[in-house]
């Protein structure tokens, strides 16, 4: 597979009764910065958003460099410029919109959570309220399961493309420290939906634990939905204990509209 050089955004618009006419989602599927889960973490969100009454574009961002990071980032911000640009042709609003994503794409979407990533600097609409689903934010902590692998071992080498990814090919904490997000939140950030699953064999429960406990620690609003099984990249987590966690972030998006 070949890196892909430039942003894809897909758009899924469904005229029905839900959500406030022209408040849209704008969702970013996961898959380590190597590829995309567009199905499962993207096209059926935005099936379920649409029966919702919700317009929903799905970015495809930029993967498979070494460093890929900030090319995501500058890759939201431009998806969210030209939705904002093209809003009359979309039927959509060019300010308030749910902005969500899992894994990888969680990761990216949290960015805006920071003031160093955000959307002031961005030059965005600040999104109404966000989602993240199993989110990674603890980069020190694969850091230090990368240390702590065996040399030579598989565990090793895949903690080790992630990182190379995110923090470059001589990756150090130092360098993965902007994207730690319990860090460097923005005492503005908009509310968050989070789901995930304790038993996350990928990225560990305790990255949005960390994270919830860093919203709480700032003020920042914040609804979770913590499921004992269902693993990793479950999407919409239909017949998991999680079930329901979409509609219940969209009902948290539609309660910030004025």
């Amino acid at each position: 597979m070949r890196p892909r050089e430039k942003p894809v955004i897909s758009k899924s618009i469904r005229k029905m009764s839900g959500s406030p006419p022209g408040t849209r989602a704008l969702i970013l599927p996961g898959g380590g910065f190597n590829r995309q889960w567009g199905f499962i973490e993207g096209q059926a969100i935005a099936a379920r958003a649409n029966a919702l009454g919700l317009p929903a574009f799905v970015l495809y961002y930029r993967v498979k460099q070494e460093p890929v990071m900030p090319l995501p980032i500058e890759d939201l911000y431009s998806a969210v410029q030209f939705i904002a640009k093209n809003a009359d042709s979309f039927g959509v609003d060019p300010e308030r919109y749910l902005l969500g994503g899992f894994s990888a794409g969680a990761s990216l979407a949290g960015c805006l959570l920071t003031e160093r990533f955000g959307w002031e600097r961005g030059g965005i609409p600040k999104p109404t309220a966000m989602f993240l689903g199993y989110a990674p934010t603890r980069f020190n902590e694969f850091y230090q399961a990368w240390q702590d692998a065996p040399e030579g071992s598989a565990a090793k080498e895949s903690v080790a493309v992630m990182l190379r990814r995110v923090g470059g090919p001589n990756f150090s904490l130092n360098t993965l420290s902007p994207y730690h997000l319990p860090a460097h939140l923005n005492p503005d950030a908009p509310p968050v939906y989070i789901t995930v699953n304790r038993d996350d064999p990928v990225v560990p429960v305790v990255n949005s634990l960390s994270l919830i406990d860093a919203l709480k620690a700032r003020g920042i609003e914040y609804r979770a939905k913590i499921g004992k099984t269902g693993g990793h990249s479950y999407g919409l987590g239909n017949e998991l204990e999680v079930a329901g966690w979409f509609d219940e972030a969209v009902e948290l998006f539609s309660s910030h509209l004025k």
